[in-house]
């Protein structure tokens, strides 16, 4: 059976970005055919900070339906909005469509799915100067371009990002983010990385606290 040039200059390109070490090397691409050449430009910009639908279930076992890869390939971010997700050093990462995946990644049934299935954009660091601060003058340091993600969005992040990588937390900093999802008693749930690791999600009063910052994300044009 012959090759095309245009299939052996897709599969070399996936060998060069395996030999680099941008993709994780626990277990060989199996789908080279349909993953999206966008998908690599994307590695190629954000390395470490990119994690594709593919990614995910090469290595962790979870299977994204085709409704679901068309719908992540037909709503990723522009190539310009890419510049701005690795100038302003955000992580790029595909979101989940399962309930059963959700909770054995997060171990919180109570995390609603449907809040989690697009791509997230997450920082990897709490607003800048929102320690301290009330959730309202939290919100109020946001730009029109950024949102507050919800638990279920930033506990998926975090353990992806900590499953396929190992290489300790995904946040930068020693801080529990402020999201958006409420408690049945519409407190804030906060999530955090603990010493070991362990992904914490929790219930915090609506107050100031110097440990607890605002999660953000960029919003992706492509949804809106």
């Amino acid at each position: 059976m012959s090759i095309s040039k245009s299939d052996l200059d897709l599969i070399l390109r996936v060998k060069e970005v395996l030999t680099e070490g941008c993709l994780p090397q626990q277990k060989k691409i199996s789908r080279v055919d349909v993953i999206p050449e966008i998908y690599f430009f994307a590695q190629d910009i954000l390395g470490a900070n990119f994690i594709s639908p593919h990614a995910i279930e090469d290595t962790q076992g979870v299977k994204y339906t085709e409704k679901a890869l068309q719908h992540m390939l037909k709503t990723f971010p522009s190539k310009e909005r890419l510049g701005e997700i690795r100038d302003q050093e955000y992580a790029l990462v595909a979101g989940v469509h399962s309930v059963g995946t959700l909770a054995r990644y997060i171990g919180d049934v109570r995390l609603n799915v449907s809040q989690c299935c697009d791509w997230i954009i997450l920082s990897r660091k709490a607003l800048p100067s929102s320690s301290n601060k009330l959730p309202y003058d939290q919100y109020g340091l946001l730009s029109d371009d950024q949102r507050v993600p919800t638990a279920a969005e930033v506990a998926w992040v975090t353990a992806v990002y900590q499953r396929i990588y190992k290489r300790g937390k995904f946040f930068s900093d020693k801080i529990y983010v402020r999201t958006s999802s409420f408690s049945p008693d519409e407190e804030y749930l906060v999530v955090g990385e603990g010493h070991n690791g362990k992904i914490s999600i929790c219930i915090c009063e609506n107050n100031a606290r110097p440990h607890i910052g605002l999660a953000y994300a960029l919003k992706n044009e492509a949804l809106c």
